[in-house]
C-alpha cells in the first residue's frame, strides 16, 4: 500500500511539474516552475520531469508485485 501511495504522490508531482512549466525567456528558451525559482533549459527541465515520472512508474510497478 505504501508503494501505491508513494507512486501516486510522485505521479502528482510529475503532473504538477508538467503543468507548471512557465516560459521565462524566448531567446534562448528557458523554463521555470510557475515563474518562480531557477531557470532551466528545455532539456534540463525535461530531465527533471522524466526522473520524477520514472520514480512514479517504479513505485507503482512495485505496488503491483506481491
Amino acid at each position: 500500500m505504501r508503494y501505491f501511495i508513494a507512486g501516486n504522490a510522485w505521479l502528482f508531482m510529475s503532473l504538477l511539474l508538467l503543468l507548471g512549466r512557465h516560459t521565462e525567456r524566448t531567446q534562448p528558451v528557458m523554463y521555470s516552475f510557475f515563474g518562480h525559482g531557477n531557470w532551466f533549459t528545455p532539456a534540463g527541465y525535461d530531465v527533471i520531469l522524466s526522473i520524477s515520472f520514472l520514480i512514479a512508474v517504479l513505485f507503482l510497478e512495485r505496488s503491483q508485485i506481491k
